[in-house]
């Protein structure tokens, strides 16, 4: 069982702990936030880039590809109502390489197409999620 504990700091700003790790997290300030760190909800998607960065890059490296730069981007499109949950989310890997060796089938990188990240899994019950990859060859 994972266990995380928040401990209230002052108005809506909490302290996280995760396996002896702190972060803060507060709300927004039309809500009695102060700006003290990020909205919980876009822990997220913060936690979907990491989880799908992790997935990809160790492939990227079983496939034994040279890569100088890896990034991930996650934008999520919330509802309008309450309580706001994300209906859509993008996922956009940004890899460059000074070696990439892409699949037969329409020159995709279909090895990355379906990934085993658990966050990923976990949000696409409630989210529409597509994938975009921006490859850039480094020479």
């Amino acid at each position: 069982m994972d266990t995380v504990k928040a401990t209230l700091v002052d108005a809506m700003h909490f302290d996280i702990e995760v396996d002896g790790h702190h972060f803060m997290v507060d709300a927004a300030s039309e809500v009695g936030g102060i700006d003290a760190g990020p909205q919980p909800v876009r822990l997220l998607i913060a936690g979907l880039a990491g989880c799908t960065g992790m997935d990809v890059i160790s492939i990227l490296r079983k496939k034994r590809q040279e890569v100088t730069h890896f990034e991930v981007e996650v934008n999520g499109a919330r509802a309008t109502d309450y309580p706001k949950v994300y209906t859509d989310i993008e996922v956009v890997y940004r890899v460059r390489a000074t070696t990439l060796t892409r699949h037969r089938s329409n020159g995709r990188f279909s090895y990355l197409r379906n990934g085993t990240a658990r966050a990923m899994a976990m949000l696409r019950k409630a989210a529409n999620i597509t994938n975009r990859y921006e490859i850039e060859q480094e020479y």
